[in-house]
Formats: C-alpha cells, sequence, structure tokens
C-alpha cells in the first residue's frame, strides 16, 4: 500500500501541504515499510486542470490514498472514480501525519474535503481526543441583571430598554369615550381620599 502526501518540501520531516493540486512536492510512502520517494508535482503553474492532472499523476503513482489540506472538487472526482482514499484537513509534520494514519487515527469524512471552485474544507479529521485535537469551551460568561455570569469574570448587562414600549398606565388605560370618563372619576375620588387623610394627618400634628 502507498499513500501520497502533498507536502512543502521533499522531505519526510516537511509540513504537509495545504492545498492539493498546487502542491509543489508529494512524498509517496508505504506506511508499513516507511520507504518513500519524493515526487515534484508539474502541475502547479498550469493555468488550469492542475487538480486533475495532479490526480492522474498520484494514480499513476500506485498511490491508494491521499493525505492533503483540502482537495478541489474535480480533483475530487479523478481520485474518487479510481477509488483512492481522501484524507483532508491534515497539517503539521509528514512524520505525525503517517503515524497518525498507522495508529487508525485518521478517520474519513467522505465527500466533506472539497468546496465547489476551490481548495477548502476538512473532509479527514483526527478522532478526538487522539493526535491533534482542537478544543472547545471556556470563556468569559455573561450575567443579566448586573451579575456576573458564571464561568468566568464577565460582566454582566442590563437588559435593554424598549424606548417605544408605552408605560404600563398608558397600556392600561381604557379606551376613551364613557370608560375613560368613568375612570377619570375614580382616579379623582381617590386621589380626593387621599388628600382628606392628608389633611387629617397635618391637623393632628399640629395639635400635638
Amino acid at each position: 500500500m502507498k499513500i501520497a502526501i502533498s507536502v512543502a518540501e521533499p522531505s519526510f520531516e516537511s509540513e504537509v501541504y495545504p492545498r492539493f493540486g498546487r502542491s509543489q512536492y508529494f512524498i509517496i510512502i508505504d506506511p508499513e515499510t516507511m520507504q518513500y520517494e519524493s515526487v515534484t508535482n508539474p502541475n502547479i503553474e498550469a493555468p488550469s486542470g492542475a487538480g486533475i492532472s495532479t490526480a492522474e499523476l498520484i494514480v499513476k503513482k500506485g498511490a491508494s490514498a491521499v493525505i492533503t489540506g483540502s482537495i478541489g472538487p474535480k480533483a475530487h472526482q479523478a481520485l474518487a472514480a479510481a477509488g483512492v482514499r481522501m484524507l483532508t484537513g491534515i497539517e503539521g509534520l509528514v512524520r505525525d501525519a503517517v503515524a497518525d494514519f498507522n495508529a487508525g487515527r485518521l478517520v474519513d469524512n467522505a465527500g466533506a474535503g472539497t468546496v465547489a471552485g476551490s481548495e477548502g474544507g476538512a473532509g479527514m479529521q483526527r478522532v478526538p481526543g487522539m493526535g491533534r485535537g482542537m478544543g472547545m469551551g471556556g470563556g468569559r460568561g455573561m450575567g443579566c441583571g448586573g451579575r456576573k455570569g458564571m464561568g468566568g469574570s464577565g460582566a454582566g448587562r442590563m437588559a435593554p430598554r424598549n424606548w417605544n414600549a408605552k408605560p404600563q398606565a398608558d397600556r392600561l388605560r381604557p379606551a376613551g369615550g364613557a370608560e375613560e370618563l368613568s375612570s377619570l372619576r375614580q382616579q379623582a375620588n381617590r386621589l380626593s381620599d387621599e388628600l382628606t387623610r392628608v389633611r387629617q394627618r397635618l391637623e393632628q400634628l399640629e395639635q400635638e
């Protein structure tokens, strides 16, 4: 079995190159014996069709799997037609990628390694918890009502005020006509009673 790895330099200690069709070199390696050869990609300057031509080069070299950063849609189709596994989304050193491959830490994500018209996306991922991983979580929380949020020293924020909302008294006020007149009379009576109580209290205080 052979795997082809896109590389920045023709060396086993090189970094995995992020673009399949425009990679200047490939390492063709037998992951069991670790014997390899470096191959120059003659298609990097091609104005178009570089991905397909590079795929044909890899197939001719007898590779049954490709390790790279991303693969364009046309190259993806050509490799798929030849039955070549595509392990994309890889970065780091070639030796680490091969070690992950041999340890079964590389998981195919069929068809997700392409983005229409470009070589983008991550079609392969390392198994979480093994090899290189990506952490999630952390950060400052945000509370409501002026309190600090949980999870860090995040400052709370008051809920935004809706300046277009009507005051509660306005929302509860009856519509015009007889209902409004009745409501106003009730309010006047309550105010009159309150005023009477205030005057009575003032008289008591003056007599003390």
